[in-house]
């Protein structure tokens, strides 16, 4: 809201300032969006991430948390920077996406250490010739771990999306005019639920802080053809990698600081 009063000459500077400080952008859709913000963030800055009766971020409150945090993370200095758009921001955690090319379903994300798999396809090739050579899945890990292998547990997925306004990239204009962080609603299919979220909350930092904030500051926004943090080729978008890294590890830390507030989406 605007406040309605004019100070004569200097009333048009004084309303757009306020309305500067008033302009509330980004939308978190859902309860656990609004979360995924905010477990990124330190214990301290949480408190500042206050919606208004619009469901909307209320930026005077990270205004005043900028005056009153001795010293803020990275991470929410990016989110104030966002704040800044003149677009409304969206976060949303949902089974699809939807751009002005039509509404597209996320496949499923799994969290695997690859043994099923690879106990899978040892039988087949065992099984052929010596079926009676065939040991357990439990047997078969332990081999495996003898000589050298080990089996821990990774993310496999399409995690989720950063969709634009005005800029189709590589995946289509927003259907409502909006930027948009969309999450897939499948991580909550993974049986270690707080792993899944501490993983959401890293996947949205590395859109919003990341893919969204390269944007804003007309930076090279998607990923190139090589993916690294170290190659200087240019086809790596090498500064963007190692800004995703750097927000993923500081939201997953700041996820750590939050177990009373992602204890009810543990159900």
């Amino acid at each position: 809201m605007i406040a309605t009063f004019t100070l004569h000459t200097t009333g048009q500077k004084v309303s757009a300032e306020l309305k500067e400080i008033e302009k509330n952008i980004i939308k978190p859709c859902d309860d656990l969006s609004y979360h995924l913000i905010v477990w990124g963030l330190t214990r301290q800055e949480a408190e500042y991430v206050i919606k208004n009766k619009e469901g909307f971020i209320d930026r005077r409150w990270l205004l005043l948390a900028k005056k009153e945090i001795k010293k803020l993370s990275e991470n929410f200095k990016y989110l104030l920077r966002i704040s800044e758009s003149d677009v409304i921001f969206e976060i949303k955690v949902q089974k699809y996406y939807e751009t002005i090319q039509g509404k597209f379903t996320f496949e499923p994300i799994y969290y695997s250490d690859g043994l099923n798999e690879d106990y899978e396809n040892y039988k087949n090739v065992i099984m052929k010739d010596f079926p009676d050579k065939v040991v357990s899945k439990e047997m078969y890990k332990k081999q495996q771990e003898d000589m050298g292998f080990t089996y821990e547990k990774m993310w496999n997925g399409f995690f989720g999306i950063t969709l634009y306004a005005d800029k189709e990239g590589a995946f289509g204009i927003t259907a409502n005019g909006t930027d948009q962080v969309v999450i897939n609603k499948t991580y909550l299919n993974i049986k270690e639920r707080k792993e899944a979220l501490q993983h959401m909350t890293a996947t949205f930092a590395h859109e919003a802080y990341g893919h969204l904030y390269f944007k804003l500051l007309g930076k090279w926004h998607s990923h190139g053809a090589i993916k690294s943090l170290t190659d200087n080729n240019p086809k790596n978008n090498k500064e963007l990698k190692i800004q995703i890294k750097n927000r993923e590890d500081e939201a997953t830390n700041h996820f750590t600081m939050h177990a009373d507030t992602y204890a009810k989406f543990l159900q």
